[in-house]
């Protein structure tokens, strides 16, 4: 005998079915393939018309020309020029933006990055910004490139490097780095590297590369803690050697810079905590629950953060600590795309723009889940994750923005659920169920 709620949710189960057969029907690889496209096109458009519609080095809708690299830019000038000591100093830097912008500005592009990472802005602080910004995103892309070719030769014969990239530049993510003149290109080709080397079974190297990203070390942590659980010591040793390098020459040649730095480090958190922070297209684990939470209470908020960041890290280490490290295999492969799927929201902070490091998992995947068809992912629970992956990539930030405005009007403090962060996890974890079929079979 069925009772109301046992009907209820018979209802319900029957809805979700029929719901997920005809999202099924409706995302049909050739859908897969022309949406984005499509999408590229109209935001290189507006792309074109924000640059020729601004004056000098003002864009016409996006502010000044060059976006973050702004901030690269002067903490390489300061670096060079023997002013580390401002690079805590925003009136200091805002001061130097509008000297090279040439006009009057309200916002200013903070450094918050370790003072040794400016180092590699110093030589192209010599250059003028926009030679510079050029050389940057040229050298970034080159680099990438390089990289995709050595990953298509192992990995993905049927393809190639360039079709790679331009797969990668229908992801908004992708253009959001070019636009901004940030680092994930760079980030992206240390995350290759590390799957590569590991995959071939060269530990030291992997995490010789691993430990580079102490220039941004949020995004090692996921891998340092899949690694720790797999026992990769050798791995884990030489990202400290890598790693330590970098924190000892900061000390041993910006020493008053590096202990500024860490001083002031809470600044950084409660930048992105601010109200006047673009925060709606933040993705980070800690993130997520601000995002959710800081309006009504800052201090839930920054117990949840720390406790989904802490969970996120347990569980990359608790799953390879179960399982066998079999280098090379399709299983291997599929677990390492899952495990860098969940190191990337694993991250504490995580902007839109650092989704690109999506690429490799993505890629990972594609080459070893070609449908019968020959297309990647072709029809299945992974594909309509990966399709919501890719369109939360531009329209995450937007639906949280709604959800702002709207929970601000009806319970009186922002409230928003960062749906990009649940499509990757849900992404993550079919992917790792793949790999479970890999092992049965």
């Amino acid at each position: 005998m069925q009772t109301a709620s046992t009907r209820q949710d018979s209802r319900l189960a029957r809805l979700g079915t029929f719901v997920c057969e005809r999202l099924l029907d409706f995302l049909t690889p050739r859908r897969i393939w022309s949406y984005p496209l499509v999408s590229l096109v109209v935001l290189v458009v507006v792309a074109a018309y924000d640059r020729v519609s601004g004056t000098g080095l003002i864009n016409g809708i996006s502010g000044p020309f060059g976006g973050d690299f702004l901030s690269f830019y002067t903490g390489g000038a300061f670096v060079r020029t023997g002013h580390a000591d401002k690079l805590i100093d925003p009136e200091a830097q805002h001061a130097f933006q509008q000297l090279l912008l040439g006009v009057p500005t309200s916002s200013v592009s903070v450094w918050v990055s370790p003072p040794y990472f400016a180092y590699l802005f110093a030589p192209l602080s010599l250059l003028p910004y926009r030679a510079a910004f050029a050389l940057f995103v040229v050298l970034s892309a080159l680099a990438l490139f390089a990289t995709l070719r050595v990953f298509t030769r192992d990995l993905y014969p049927k393809s190639s490097a360039l079709r790679l990239c331009f797969v990668a530049l229908q992801y908004y993510p992708t253009l959001e780095w070019l636009l901004n003149g940030q680092m994930t290109g760079l980030w992206l080709t240390l995350y290759f590297w590390v799957f590569l080397l590991l995959r071939r079974g060269r530990d030291g190297g992997a995490g010789l590369a691993l430990g580079l990203l102490v220039c941004k070390p949020q995004l090692a942590l996921g891998i340092a803690a899949a690694l720790l659980g797999a026992r990769r010591f050798r791995a884990l040793f030489a990202a400290l050697l890598s790693g330590g390098a970098f924190v000892g020459l900061g000390f041993a040649t910006l020493p008053y810079a590096m202990f500024a730095y860490a001083e002031h480090g809470q600044s950084l958190v409660s930048l992105v905590r601010d109200r006047g922070y673009n925060t709606a297209g933040l993705h980070g684990s800690f993130e997520f629950a601000t995002l959710l939470f800081d309006g009504a209470s800052p201090r839930l908020a920054l117990v949840a953060g720390v406790c989904l960041t802490l969970l996120l890290l347990f569980v990359l280490g608790a799953a390879w600590a179960r399982t066998d490290w079999r280098p090379g295999t399709r299983a291997f492969d599929l677990r390492m795309a899952a495990t860098f799927a969940l190191a990337v929201i694993a991250s504490p902070h995580l902007y839109n723009y650092d989704l690109m490091l999506l690429m490799l998992p993505l890629f990972v995947s594609a080459a070893r889940l070609s449908g019968a068809r020959g297309l990647p992912l072709d029809g299945g629970p992974l594909l309509c994750a990966t399709a919501l992956v890719w369109a939360l990539g531009l329209l995450g930030p937007a639906l949280s923005v709604a959800q702002q405005a709207l929970s601000t009007r009806l319970l009186g403090f922002s409230s928003a659920l960062q749906l990009g962060f649940l499509a990757v996890a849900l992404w993550t974890q079919l992917a790792w169920k793949a790999s479970l079929a890999e092992l049965e079979t």
